[in-house]
């Protein structure tokens, strides 16, 4: 589980080479938010991306394939 540091986070999706937006949540909802995300892309047999970021437009994370698995990475590193 991430520390929360911000109120709203965004969304994105990107399934044909370019972001997305999906919506603004609640930070209480992050981690099912993320959870939803990696049944939709394993369903999608890996063929989708997702990406979380915070309130000012920085991306915090970012769901993708690493090592043949599907993992949230931070995408700050």
């Amino acid at each position: 589980m991430r520390t929360v540091a911000f109120t709203t986070f965004e969304l994105k999706v990107n399934a044909a080479g370019s972001w997305a937006n999906v919506g603004r949540y609640p930070a209480a909802d992050y981690d099912r938010v993320k959870t939803a995300c990696l049944i939709l892309a394993e369903t999608a047999k890996n063929s989708v991306k997702f990406k979380t970021l915070d309130e000012d437009g920085g991306s915090l994370e970012v769901l993708s394939l690493d090592g043949g698995s599907l993992k949230w990475r931070d995408a700050r590193k």
